[in-house]
């Protein structure tokens, strides 16, 4: 798979895939709970979509993703 970063690459970045493909570690999210940041709603809107599980933990928490995502 190429890197969507590839495409978005400057003339003087080097962009490298990495072989073989590694596993990605475990994640973790942590944030303060009264940050009303729109940019941490995008992003946890965005974490929503792509990773379901998380996105029902954050509904229980009461930071529901109230903005629509589009799948990229």
């Amino acid at each position: 798979m190429r890197s969507r970063a590839r495409a978005a690459a400057r003339a003087d970045t080097w962009v490298l895939e990495v072989e073989p493909a590694l596993p990605l570690p475990d994640l973790v999210l942590s944030f303060r709970a009264d940050d009303r940041s729109p940019v941490l709603d995008a992003f946890l809107a965005t974490v929503a979509v792509h990773c379901p599980d998380t996105g029902r933990h954050l509904e229980r928490l009461g930071r529901p993703h109230t903005r629509e995502v589009s799948e990229q």
